[in-house]
C-alpha cells in the first residue's frame, strides 16, 4: 500500500483501501483510532482512504454478475461462512463461473481457500 501511495502522488491518482469483513454487525476498528487524536489532526492518521465493506450488504446478484469471477466468489464465500449450506445454488453457479472452459491452478487454489 505504502508504495502505491507512493506511485499514486506523481500520476495523482487517490489511494483508497477497501476492507471487506463479514461481521454480523457494523464494524470500524479505524473510529477507535481516531477517537485517540484530536479533531484537528484526524484526517492526517492515515495517508489514504479508507472503506468498510460488509459483505452482507453485497446481493448475491452483484457476486455472479457485477464483480469479476474470483471477487464475486471471495465476497459470497465470506457472506455466507457461517452456513454456506443454506446457498448451495449460489456457490454451484459460482464455480460454474469460475471455471469457465477449465480450472486453472489459481481456480484450484481459490476454490481451496473458500473450502478453508
Amino acid at each position: 500500500m505504502v508504495q502505491h501511495l507512493k506511485n499514486n502522488v506523481v500520476e495523482g491518482v487517490p489511494s483508497v483501501a477497501v476492507i471487506l469483513y463479514n461481521g454480523v454487525q457494523a464494524w470500524n476498528p479505524l473510529e477507535d483510532l481516531l477517537e485517540k487524536y484530536p479533531p484537528e489532526l484526524r484526517q492526517m492518521v492515515l495517508p489514504f482512504k479508507c472503506v468498510m465493506l460488509n459483505v452482507d450488504d453485497v446481493s448475491d446478484e452483484t457476486c455472479l454478475v457485477s464483480m469479476g469471477a474470483e471477487l464475486g466468489a471471495i465476497v459470497a464465500t465470506m457472506k455466507y461462512v457461517r452456513n454456506p449450506a443454506q446457498k448451495h445454488e449460489l456457490f454451484r453457479r459460482i464455480l460454474i463461473r469460475l471455471k469457465g472452459d477449465k480450472f486453472t491452478q489459481r481456480t484450484l487454489d481459490l476454490v481451496r481457500q473458500m473450502d478453508v
